[in-house]
């Protein structure tokens, strides 16, 4: 862990890699709460086996949960699509998400490279974050444009979801929906939308691109993950906007401030 710039260098090579079995033929796909298809297992078993020589530590992939053991020190933490449900329509808002993480899934490392875009987000805890190589630094959106998450368990959340959403429109928020948190978490942090927010996310899904959002000068929040590794998390431009998505989500007595940038 002592030379972060060079794992972020090597890591980004991994990705973009990585992105290039997205050209492959889609031959599989497995629907329900989380789907997949064999592009999703051909970069987590690529990432798996890459990024190993890069910090030789464990690997917690989306598509192997039942076989990881959280150990005690830092460990990869992956997302190979997010959004494939995107990426098996044909739609290019689709993310490759990777962060070496703590044994509390807090990022000191983050590459995420939105393929189809050749948007390629790094960050390094305390160093700054980048987009394409350029310093990111935080920029006011122009518009009042929140974007939102559906997990997929959405039906037994729908009484809390549809009371944020009429909060939002209520209070003047432009509503955006990418399907891939990834993706919506660095529109934020290039000051795109003004803040993102859902419920039950993995933390796969928010791990890297938080940090960028946070090296970005954005504020977040993330509640403790349950035992099946899902969250509620909001991120926003700036603590007020913040304040307001949590009373909207009615999440303020269960949120914790352990993804917030001191």
């Amino acid at each position: 862990m002592e030379n972060l710039s060079k794992t972020v260098a090597e890591t980004l090579i991994v990705v973009k890699e990585a992105a290039e079995f997205l050209q492959n033929p889609l031959e599989e796909c497995s629907d329900g709460e989380n789907p997949f298809t064999n592009i999703d297992i051909l970069i987590s078993d690529f990432l798996t086996r890459s990024l190993k020589k890069v910090v030789d530590v464990e690997v917690l992939s989306e598509e192997d949960v039942s076989i990881f053991k959280k150990p005690d020190d830092y460990f990869w933490l992956i997302d190979p699509i997010d959004g494939t449900m995107n990426f098996i329509s044909g739609s290019p808002d689709v993310a490759i998400s990777v962060a070496l993480v703590d044994k509390d899934f807090n990022a000191i490392v983050s590459v995420v490279y939105l393929p189809f875009y050749d948007e390629l987000f790094t960050a390094t805890k305390n160093k700054g974050a980048y987009l394409n190589g350029e310093r990111l630094g935080q920029t006011n959106s122009k518009l009042k444009i929140a974007a939102y998450g559906l997990p997929g368990d959405a039906p037994k959340r729908k009484e809390s979801i549809v009371r944020a959403l009429s909060l939002m429109i209520e209070n003047n928020y432009v509503l955006r929906q990418s399907g891939s948190a990834v993706l919506d978490i660095c529109y934020v942090s290039k000051g795109a939308w003004r803040a993102f927010f859902e419920e039950g996310l993995y933390v796969w899904d928010v791990a890297a691109a938080n940090l960028i959002a946070q090296e970005s000068g954005y504020q977040s929040f993330m509640s403790t993950q349950d035992k099946d590794f899902k969250c509620n998390y909001i991120v926003a431009e700036d603590e007020e906007t913040l304040e307001e998505i949590k009373r909207f989500t009615d999440q303020t007595p269960t949120w914790d401030s352990a993804f917030k940038k001191a």
